[in-house]
């Protein structure tokens, strides 16, 4: 009887053997993981190929060839929680997407969990007005449009200027624009986040809880500790109008003193309230032109007495024979200067709507390469002329973003948040679009060029991590988070010590263990 009951056990056991089907391998175990816990869309390699590929396009179509494992769009925050949970069991490392903006193709890498955030996008104004909670895949223009609906023409964001681009990456890797020599960074606006760490667990930073983490998130790049889910934001109070001007001269030499002045006498003497920035380019002739792009809270006379004290305009200005209005200057409430910004080729209504219009913006997405400096001294004439020759070279343009010690943003001591540059005159962005990708090699000796004749002013290349660049320096690391970074691989090492979120060649690494 005990051989025949061992062999009816064993049939037994090889009939449910049989039932259950061959055992699953961790890929598949991986994607049933993310099917059953989920609760949104979920795309899997193996099974849907071009969804995959259709969720990893970026708005940079130089790198929108990634193939994750997999992409998720959950509809909640706990979906967010549980997808990063079935891969930390899976050992796949996990990036989150918003806007898909990132330079270098960051948002979307091989191997990998995609988490597109998009339909988290709910913003709700506080009954003063005066905070916004913020969920992590808004994308600025469904911000700004938000704190609009809610607040009026008198309470504004803090933000950029394209209204595809993601306030997550935006906001925790600076964040420059328009009202930065007023208020400072977006992401100093920052006082509170929720964050899923590498385990799937909901981490709230604000002063009085692991404000190392809220401190790290004002710079610290998109993505790296975890995926921020929320963020609480402070809002500003502005005028009903506000007015927008652009100015321009030409002439190589004329450019040059242009530039001389601006660094002795806009960056020590204008108001923090005066948006003063630049686009460095050359004609069709080859003759070096400056735009000016000022923005003023207030009325266009009160902006023209500024202008005037400034010695930019009025009887006392060198500038004022050689400046041409581009005609361009205009009132109106700060909601209608962002749509304003928006410089894709998108035709505008000139509503408040324009910046809901994310699918045909995004259609007109194209290649593009950048590079990004910030001086903290002043450059000299000769390399400002080289610097005009090499525009001309390219056929490219730089935009100037202006700083320096009488704005909002350098009054951040450099280590109080992750942006280490609050002593930069000026940042530089240097980027330059096109339409074939066979230019990419010529577009590139362009960028290079540019940068050879920078180089020697600028030790160690500071930069701007949300103009990322992973060729900006032989330290990129440095350049991005110079003296921060011993203190952000702290907080990684807390909040990420495995690097689960290490998906790029520039993801701040955990410290070694102490």
């Amino acid at each position: 009887m005990r051989p025949l009951a061992s062999l009816l056990i064993l049939c037994l056991a090889g009939c449910a053997a049989a039932i259950r089907g061959p055992a699953l391998s961790p890929a598949q175990r991986f994607g049933r993981c993310l099917k059953s816990s989920v609760d949104g869309d979920v795309f899997l390699s193996s099974e849907q190929p071009a969804a995959v590929h259709e969720e990893a396009q970026l708005w940079n179509r130089l790198y929108s060839n990634s193939t994750p494992v997999a992409f998720v769009r959950p509809a909640t925050v706990d979906g967010v929680a549980a997808a990063v949970k079935c891969a930390y069991g899976a050992g796949v490392k996990v990036v989150p997407k918003c806007g898909g903006h990132s330079f270098m193709g960051y948002s979307a890498r091989d191997g990998t969990l995609g988490i597109d955030l998009s339909r988290l996008n709910k913003v709700t104004v506080s009954a003063d007005r005066r905070t916004a909670r913020v969920q992590g895949g808004t994308k600025q223009g469904q911000l700004y449009y938000a704190v609009w609906k809610q607040a009026g023409n008198t309470t504004a964001v803090v933000g950029g200027t394209c209204p595809t681009v993601g306030v997550g990456g935006f906001l925790q890797g600076g964040g420059l624009g328009f009202f930065t020599s007023q208020f400072g960074l977006a992401c100093d606006q920052l006082i509170g986040l929720q964050m899923i760490d590498y385990q799937g667990r909901l981490v709230t930073a604000d002063q009085r809880q692991n404000s190392n983490l809220l401190r790290a998130a004002c710079g610290g790049g998109g993505g790296n500790f975890g995926i921020v889910t929320e963020f609480h934001i402070r809002l500003v109070q502005v005028p009903p109008l506000l007015t927008t001007s652009q100015l321009r001269l030409a002439g190589n030499q004329t450019a040059v003193d242009f530039m001389l002045w601006f660094q002795s006498h806009v960056l020590n003497t204008a108001s923090h309230k005066l948006a003063f920035d630049l686009r460095l380019s050359t004609t069709g002739k080859n003759v070096a032109q400056v735009q000016l792009n000022l923005r003023w809270p207030g009325r266009e006379a009160e902006m023209r007495a500024a202008l005037v004290a400034l010695s930019l305009l009025g009887p006392s200005s060198p500038w004022a024979p050689v400046l041409n209005p581009k005609n361009t200057t205009f009132e109106a409430p700060w909601i209608l200067t962002a749509v304003a910004d928006d410089k894709s080729s998108v035709p505008k209504t000139n509503t408040p709507e324009d910046l809901l219009r994310y699918e045909e913006i995004w259609a007109t997405r194209r290649y593009l390469k950048e590079k990004s400096y910030c001086s903290l001294e002043p450059l000299p004439a000769a390399t400002w002329a080289r610097l005009f020759q090499s525009l001309a070279r390219s056929k490219s343009a730089i935009l100037v973003h202006r700083m320096g010690p009488k704005t909002a943003f350098a009054q951040v001591a450099p280590s109080a948040t992750a942006f280490p540059w609050r002593k930069a005159l000026f940042c530089l962005q240097h980027l330059k679009y096109f339409d074939n990708p066979e230019e990419v090699a010529s577009v590139i000796a362009g960028l290079k060029d540019a940068k050879d004749v920078l180089a020697p002013h600028m030790p160690g290349m500071p930069g701007y991590v949300n103009y990322i660049d992973q060729d900006i320096s032989p330290n990129p690391l440095f350049s991005y988070y110079g003296a921060n970074l011993g203190w952000l691989r702290q907080v990684k090492r807390q909040f990420d010590p495995e690097a689960r979120f290490s998906t790029n060649p520039l993801s701040i690494p955990p410290a070694a263990p102490q």
